[in-house]
């Protein structure tokens, strides 16, 4: 009994370490750099809206992909993709880094859909902390890469052969998520 009853409070103890924080927002948006991902957040509920929210997870170079997509009205949420240390030659320092990855993170978590693109002669490391912050947030995982992953057999990820695919993929529900919205809207809206 009394093993029984120090294992429910290490369990409690360690569901309240690894919730999520709503203190991260509060730090980002006294912070410069948290402030479009915090006004993205508040602007409407995850998951909740006629648009559908994508996270992109790939290397920092394929971040001109993603700014086109974005641009062509997808709803890319990923600000690393906008972030100086990944576009300029200078070197981040460690309170940079750290309010970076709280901000990955918190977006990853936060998304409707996670982009895991993974190329040919690429290693994924970024990528796959934000994927398994998806995944545990019960977020859908779409997959393009040459690669086989042991983590592609989640019932919560789909693979996908090219990026065209999946990108199809994700307009045709975003569609459909209007599609919706649309329907249940009252008459003359």
């Amino acid at each position: 009994m009394a093993v029984h009853l120090h294992m429910r409070r290490r369990n409690r103890r360690a569901r309240r370490l690894l919730a999520p924080r709503r203190d991260t927002f509060l730090w980002l948006l006294s912070s410069g750099e948290g402030r479009r991902s915090v006004a993205c957040s508040a602007r409407r509920k995850v998951g909740k809206g006629d648009v559908v929210r994508v996270y992109t997870a790939s290397k920092a170079k394929h971040a001109q992909w993603w700014r086109a997509l974005r641009a062509a009205g997808i709803d890319i949420v990923s600000t690393w993709i906008d972030w100086d240390g990944n576009l300029s030659g200078s070197i981040p320092t460690a309170d940079a880094w750290a309010r970076h990855w709280c901000r990955c993170i918190d977006e990853a978590r936060d998304c409707d859909i996670l982009l895991f693109v993974n190329g040919e002669a690429e290693q994924a490391c970024g990528a796959l902390v934000e994927l398994g912050a998806a995944l545990a947030a019960g977020k859908r995982v779409f997959l393009v890469s040459p690669h086989w992953w042991s983590f592609q057999h989640h019932p919560r990820v789909r693979c996908f052969e090219t990026l065209a695919d999946a990108v199809s993929a994700l307009a045709a529900i975003a569609g459909e998520r209007l599609r919706l919205v649309k329907a249940r809207a009252p008459p003359g809206v």
